[in-house]
């Protein structure tokens, strides 16, 4: 029904031409772009991980072997001992107290929702690509059609102008007119071939370059929608609540924030349960062809006290990068904001101009089905005819484009909001046939 409101009428056939629904699975499975953007969530979901991690027991294994050679001098003897050593020390520690290490836990759970949102971001980005790749197609197709039909037109008038000639009733410079015109059209019609084929190729960048499904084509019956929510207002409740680009600046500065409290919870205290168990074997000249079993539970305290001003440097630079990510945030919300507000006049614009082009291009077939009347009659020449046929094939031309423009301004409007998503790929597919 979205697609309809722009790209009714599409009587070109592709045989290559993808399903909606499957170029989505494939693109979501080839689209280098996508990919990369769900590798950067992965590997920011493991910053939370590290933080929890952080704050749970550490524990550690040392253990170590050697063959020994002492040699001993005792006033006027001396002996030399061979013998080997061995030590084995396991060691658990568990934070009690340490501000430092909770902040981090805070940053990177803060940086794994950045991650998750910065996602969100980029699936939008790529819907947004693959509608657009999809529809240019569509768009290219009617176009060519347009170019097609203004191609054979004007080679049928210049027929019938060479007709009128040879018989005497013609002149000259209508064959010449129909002959330029001709030439001119031509021109078109292989841009438009050209067009076409390059909006097949930025489709295969983004779904492969080796796909084969069913065409499909428009319902030429769709009707456009309505446009809901209908307040700008609300549009913008939903973008400042739902928007994934705001939501990655909202994250990030959490997570500058976290880091500013986390370079200054570095000067407090850090408290540590210590439990460690060791045996040795022969660990000293002292305990030759001796063990021991050590087992020990503590606790250990460690207190910055002086960094030559490191600290002091890093809390200005963090209060900076927290200043930075405020300043980045204010500007997407205006951005998104006002791109917003954009895309929802366009499109209450867009569908009166398609209206008024409707409108007008049954006025310009009118007009030429006059014109040729008026030519019999004797009132008209060809040259109104040819002039007439050249407006209403500029019609239509405005009037594909100006349904691209709607469909385009309809789902960036869902984008700024924060609520295109698959759904609405699927919705469209099931009303192309």
């Amino acid at each position: 029904m979205l697609l309809a409101a722009l790209l009714c009428c599409s009587s070109a056939a592709w045989a290559e031409r993808l399903s909606l629904s499957a170029a989505l699975d494939a693109a979501k499975l080839y689209d280098p772009r996508y990919q990369a953007a769900l590798r950067d969530f992965e590997a920011s979901q493991e910053l939370g991980v590290q933080g929890k991690a952080a704050l749970g027991p550490d524990v550690s294994l040392a253990a170590s072997g050697a063959q020994n050679q002492l040699g001993q001098t005792v006033g006027a003897s001396s002996r030399t001992i061979n013998y080997q050593s061995a030590s084995l020390v396991v060691q658990l520690r568990q934070p009690i107290y340490n501000a430092e290490l909770r902040a981090r836990s805070r940053e990177g759970e803060a940086r794994s929702r950045q991650g998750a949102a910065g996602l969100a971001e980029q699936k939008a980005q790529f819907l947004l690509r693959l509608m657009e790749a999809y529809a240019n197609i569509l768009l290219a197709d009617e176009l060519l059609a347009t170019a097609s039909a203004e191609s054979e037109s004007l080679d049928e008038r210049l027929r019938a102008a060479r007709r009128l000639r040879a018989r005497g009733e013609g002149t000259v410079t209508e064959e010449l007119e129909a002959s330029s015109r001709l030439a001119i059209a031509s021109a078109r019609l292989l841009e438009a071939r050209d067009g076409r084929q390059d909006a097949i190729g930025r489709l295969q960048m983004i779904v492969g370059p080796s796909i084969s499904i069913e065409p499909k084509s428009l319902d030429s019956q769709l009707k456009p929608v309505h446009l809901y929510p209908v307040m700008v207002s609300e549009w913008e409740a939903l973008a400042l609540a739902h928007n994934p680009s705001i939501e990655v600046r909202r994250h990030a500065l959490q997570a500058a924030r976290e880091v500013l409290d986390r370079i200054g919870a570095a000067r407090q205290p850090r408290i540590d349960l210590l439990v460690s168990v060791s045996k040795a074997d022969s660990d000293s000249i002292n305990t030759v062809n001796q063990s021991s079993l050590q087992k020990s539970v503590g606790v250990q305290l460690n207190m910055p006290l002086f960094d030559n001003g490191r600290s002091d440097s890093q809390v200005r630079q963090a209060v900076a990068a927290a200043g930075t990510a405020q300043a980045q945030l204010d500007y997407t919300r205006d951005s998104v904001l006002a791109e917003l507000r954009q895309n929802y006049r366009a499109l209450i614009n867009l569908e009166q101009k398609i209206k008024a082009y409707a409108h007008a291009l049954e006025s310009a077939v009118m007009q030429i089905e006059a014109t040729q009347k008026s030519v019999k009659g004797g009132i008209r020449v060809t040259l109104d005819v040819l002039n007439a046929q050249a407006q209403r094939f500029s019609i239509q031309q405005e009037l594909t484009k100006t349904r691209f423009d709607y469909f385009k301004a309809w789902f960036q409007l869902r984008a700024a909001a924060g609520i295109l998503d698959e759904p609405d790929i699927a919705m469209i597919d099931q009303r192309l046939k």
